[in-house]
């Protein structure tokens, strides 16, 4: 980063990460984990005027292995939010005994509508199996007034394939405590999205607000990175002195010797030891003038992460003649 300054000069740049204290910027920016980080930098001249601070958000990675909560890797969304609180309260990691209005989530107004939501939303679909909030209030139930703990809450995810929202599968019963966490358990789903419906409580009139310190979700994620070996696989029928012959490829793009196992409608080969580059390749004889269209299965072997996977794969081909 630079910056000038026409009056006195610039006498430094300062930075500042996840709300620590200013410190003077020598060069690039370290933040250290994989979880989301924010970084506010500013200048100060000669004279010793700071101007207002910028802010910069450095991403999450999350391509890796997921466990636990999750839910700080999110950016949340809600129905409403009231000017005194904050969405982004729910996954601030904080769950204090006596939250100010900044540390809440609330939707007190005006308007008393009987069901609020809020929202996840990752940068690329996780494996979740669980979600827990911690609601807040500050009248009982039954008087349709202020912020009351809601009747009930319930799951929904963004099915990637239906590109819609549904119900998660199999949810537990979970209450509405403000003392403690409330937990629901679910059949696991890959989403990129989550959303809490939370259904208020009224005194048979109007309906009073709700309100969540935090809400946490749960995931079990294998991750992005290299799940199987990478092998590149080709399938061509062929003519050779009038008859078929069904020539089959495997060039190992892993970093790490596989074994490798070609079937075909015309026998099977095995190899053991292909190195990163090479080919495993057999010519299949068909003792045959013509091949109809089929496929052949590749199945390979080798060391992801120390540990021993093996994956199957498909290839097709397209029948030749080779007669007159």
């Amino acid at each position: 980063m630079t910056a000038s300054d026409a009056a006195s000069g610039v006498a430094r740049i300062e930075v500042a990460v996840d709300g620590g204290g200013f410190e003077p910027y020598d060069g690039p920016v370290t933040a250290g984990g994989t979880d989301r980080h924010e970084v506010r930098y500013r200048a100060v001249d000669r004279a010793g005027n700071a101007e207002a601070a910028r802010t910069i958000s450095i991403p999450a990675d999350i391509s890796g292995p997921l466990t636990g909560n999750v839910a700080a890797l999110a950016t949340p969304t809600a129905s409403y939010t009231a000017g005194w609180n904050s969405v982004l309260a729910l996954n601030d990691g904080l769950d204090p005994a006596n939250p100010p209005q900044a540390q809440l989530w609330g939707t007190w107004s005006g308007d008393h509508p009987a069901t609020q939501w809020v929202r996840y939303d990752w940068p690329r679909p996780i494996r979740l199996t669980a979600a827990e909030i911690r609601f807040w209030a500050d009248q009982p139930q039954g008087t349709g007034v202020g912020v009351a703990p809601p009747d009930s809450w319930e799951l929904s995810y963004w099915d990637e394939t239906a590109q819609e929202w549904a119900p998660v599968p199999d949810p537990s019963a979970a209450g509405t405590s403000t003392s403690q966490f409330n937990r629901m358990t679910f059949g696991p789903v890959t989403t990129s999205r989550l959303r809490a419906t939370v259904h208020a409580n009224g005194d048979g009139t109007q309906f009073s607000a709700v309100a969540a310190t935090e809400w946490r979700v749960i995931a079990d994620d294998p991750g992005t990175g290299p799940s199987d070996p990478a092998v590149a696989v080709t399938a061509e029928a062929r003519c050779l002195a009038g008859s078929a012959t069904l020539a089959v490829r495997a060039v190992n793009d892993h970093d790490g010797p596989v074994d490798v196992t070609l079937t075909t409608p015309y026998g099977t080969r095995s190899m053991t030891g292909v190195e990163p580059g090479r080919a495993a390749y057999q010519s299949f004889a068909t003792r045959a003038g013509q091949v109809d269209a089929g496929a052949v299965t590749v199945r390979v072997t080798g060391d992801v992460d120390g540990e021993p996977t093996t994956r199957e794969l498909v290839a097709s081909y397209a029948g030749v003649s080779c007669g007159p």
